[in-house]
């Protein structure tokens, strides 16, 4: 089964294949996402959980097979600084500053 894993710092994918089979027509499992808000999964964290026998076979600009989620390490530093909480807090203020400048 072949895996592709989106790498932000090139915009292209890299493919993995591992050693299991699925006939054509069987649906995969659903997989189990954590989810963090309360509208659902963030696209970064979908995906299907590359397996240990995966191993590169290449890279490109689409995907193929199962989209792998995202490292959150890739996505730069501001996911690894900030929290999510303080994110959620300085866009709130931000709101908040909007509604009342825009009100008067």
């Amino acid at each position: 089964m072949i895996y592709s894993k989106w790498k932000p710092a090139t915009g292209q994918y890299d493919y993995f294949e591992s050693s299991e089979q699925h006939g054509i027509g069987d649906d995969l499992s659903t997989p189990r996402l954590a989810q963090f808000s309360p509208i659902g999964v963030a696209s970064v964290d979908a995906g299907r959980h590359l397996p240990a026998s995966a191993h590169a076979v290449g890279s490109g600009p689409d995907a193929k097979g199962c989209v792998v989620p995202i490292a959150r390490s890739a996505l730069g530093t501001i996911t690894n600084i900030v929290s999510k909480e303080a994110l959620y807090f300085i866009g709130g203020l931000a709101t908040m500053w909007l509604i009342f400048r825009y009100k008067k």
